[in-house]
């Protein structure tokens, strides 16, 4: 009886919060999971609105998602053509200029 009552006060303290819109303690936590370059709301990111989300490489294709996109060498996204899928990055080209989108930051060697 008074694991129940004990479970029936804390159901109810949860639900007066939730009830309040009492703000979710993790939500300026990033995820670390995201690719970097990542934006949840919209907007443009450095690569002009292209974002990485994944490659696959395997013997027979390479295939990229970008933007939610599932594209292979020679597909178009936002007027940019896929021309290189690597393990952690992807080599686009528009308008003649050459865009490199990648999953991980590059990386730079430390001074010594």
């Amino acid at each position: 009886m008074r694991l129940h009552c004990c479970i029936w006060i804390l159901s109810l303290g949860l639900t007066a919060m939730t009830a309040a819109g009492a703000a979710d303690p993790f939500a300026n936590i990033p995820d670390p999971t995201r690719p970097s370059g990542w934006h949840d709301g919209g907007g443009s990111t450095v690569n002009q609105g292209l974002v990485l989300q994944g490659t696959t490489i395997s013997a027979s294709r390479r295939i990229a998602v970008i933007n939610g996109q599932r594209l292979a060498v020679g597909d178009r996204v936002q007027g940019a053509t896929v021309v290189e899928v690597l393990p952690f990055q992807v080599r686009l080209q528009r308008a003649g200029r050459d865009i490199t989108l990648r999953l991980t930051p590059p990386l730079s060697r430390e001074k010594s």
